[in-house]
C-alpha cells in the first residue's frame, strides 16, 4: 500500500463546544490530529469507509491540524 502524507489546517467548525477539521482532499484519511491549549482530547469520526475529520472536545483553541493520508 503507497501513500501521500499531507498536514492540513482546514477551516474549522465550530459545534457548541467541539471543534472539527477535515482533510482538505477527497480520498484522504486522518492519520493523526493536534491542536494547542493543551487540548489533548479528541478523536477520529467519519463514516462511509473512510475516518476523515478530527473532532477536538476543547473549545476555545488557537489552532487545530490534521494529519491525513491519500491512498493512492
Amino acid at each position: 500500500m503507497k501513500g501521500d502524507y499531507e498536514w492540513t489546517s482546514s477551516i474549522s467548525k465550530s459545534k457548541g463546544s467541539d471543534v472539527y477539521v477535515s482533510c482538505a482532499h477527497a480520498g484522504s484519511v486522518v492519520t493523526g490530529c493536534a491542536c494547542d491549549y493543551g487540548c489533548g482530547s479528541w478523536d477520529v469520526r467519519g463514516g462511509g469507509g473512510g475516518e476523515t475529520t478530527c473532532h477536538y472536545q476543547c473549545n476555545p483553541v488557537d489552532w487545530t491540524t490534521a494529519c491525513c493520508c491519500h491512498l493512492t
